[in-house]
């Protein structure tokens, strides 16, 4: 991760500065503000990071939704253009007989695909996903106030003191976050698991085994072509 290797670089940096000579010392109190400026900007940016990968999930969990959505009402609309064109061949109550069934399996179907327990389920999963990414967010930027509270306490009129001081906040830094590179890891895969489950589990209530809707589609057209006499 860049912002831990930017921290071990600046801590070479410190121990190179506790060596130098008078005519190379830069000015400790500008470094700092650059330096807190910096981490606070990267904490910033990783946290945006990770929310944008829980919303990107939950904005393709949408997508998913709505295109299911969209695939039962075409294969419906397709349908009822087909009846319509045969319509001086059918009856007219055999028409809209045909026409009123493909709209209730529309609507039934619909509602059926909304309320699969697999994308309940999915649901839920987003929901959870949701709580961690505000933990992790919070555990960063908490590391990240730490350091630079730390570091403001630094500038105490000792060049070599105020070094050392740093230093120490620099590994306490380098330390916590450290422990959140796993975290971050386990969030990244767990976002990308999701993803494929989502992908699987709309792609099954679409078409459960036992209520395919392509099949009652299939049926109540055949009904309805052959329900008149005019067609034997």
């Amino acid at each position: 991760m860049l912002l831990f290797y930017y921290l071990i670089s600046f801590l070479f940096l410190i121990n190179g500065q506790v060596n130098s000579t008078p005519t190379v010392l830069v000015n400790i109190e500008s470094v700092f503000e650059k330096f807190e400026n910096w981490l606070t900007e990267k904490g910033h940016e990783l946290v945006n990071d990770i929310t944008n990968l829980g919303q990107n999930v939950h904005l393709f969990y949408q997508s998913e939704m709505i295109a299911g959505q969209k695939t039962i009402e075409k294969i419906t609309t397709s349908a009822i253009n087909d009846l319509k064109t045969f319509e001086e061949l059918i009856d007219k109550k055999c028409l809209e007989k045909g026409v009123k069934q493909l709209e209730a399996t529309k609507t039934a179907t619909i509602w059926e695909f909304f309320h699969c327990a697999n994308l309940s389920e999915a649901g839920k999963d987003i929901g959870d996903m949701f709580n961690e990414t505000v933990s992790i967010s919070i555990e960063i930027m908490q590391y990240i106030e730490d350091a630079t509270g730390g570091l403001s306490t630094c500038i105490l009129g000792d060049y070599i003191n105020d070094l050392a001081c740093v230093s120490q906040h620099i590994w306490d830094a380098i330390k916590n976050i450290r422990t959140a590179i796993p975290d971050v890891s386990k969030y990244e895969e767990k976002m990308k698991s999701l993803t494929e489950q989502i992908k699987d589990d709309v792609n099954y209530c679409l078409h459960p085994p036992d209520t395919n809707i392509k099949k009652k589609v299939d049926k109540i057209l055949n009904d309805t072509k052959h329900c008149s006499s005019k067609i034997k």
